[in-house]
């Protein structure tokens, strides 16, 4: 039996939703591989309501790709619904929060100080060659995605669901 899918979220402010298809076109692979679902806020369709619909997601995935910006971080509904939900379901070990930094921002004394970032070097997408950034990124998250499909019962390293 191959192992399920990890059921992958996608969180950002709409004004970096330029980032979102680079992110996706480096992941698609994953997809492809039958190693990934996606969801952001770009698959809520007519007569749905973006709030549920974001909040189901929210708590049905596995891994959330947060796209970390100023404006991310400025926004109540980012910063207390969507990072603050995020966090608590990942102290809580049913989900790994993954922040990508896409533009410069005083992210250091946020929650996304907490985890592992990408770039590990802490230095924006935005502030880079953008393509070899990307497959960095891209790979880095592919690794988490691995291991998270080797043992789904074991989210993150050092959590043990017993």
């Amino acid at each position: 039996m191959q192992p399920p899918k990890a059921r992958v979220l996608v969180s950002f402010h709409q004004v970096d939703t330029r980032f979102l298809d680079p992110l996706e076109t480096q992941l698609r692979l994953l997809e492809r591989q039958g190693y990934v679902h996606w969801w952001s806020r770009h698959d809520v369709v007519a007569g749905d309501d973006p709030s549920a619909s974001f909040a189901t997601a929210l708590v049905l995935a596995d891994i959330v790709l947060v796209l970390v910006s100023s404006d991310y971080l400025a926004n109540d509904t980012c910063w207390s619904v969507e990072l603050g939900r995020a966090f608590e379901l990942h102290d809580e070990g049913t989900v790994r929060v993954i922040p990508v930094l896409v533009r410069t921002s005083r992210w250091q004394e946020t929650p996304v100080a907490r985890v592992q970032f990408l770039p590990r070097d802490g230095r924006a997408i935005a502030c880079r060659e953008r393509d070899s950034a990307w497959v960095t990124v891209a790979e880095e998250i592919a690794l988490a995605i691995k291991h998270w499909r080797s043992d789904p019962s074991r989210r993150f390293m050092g959590f043990d669901p017993d």
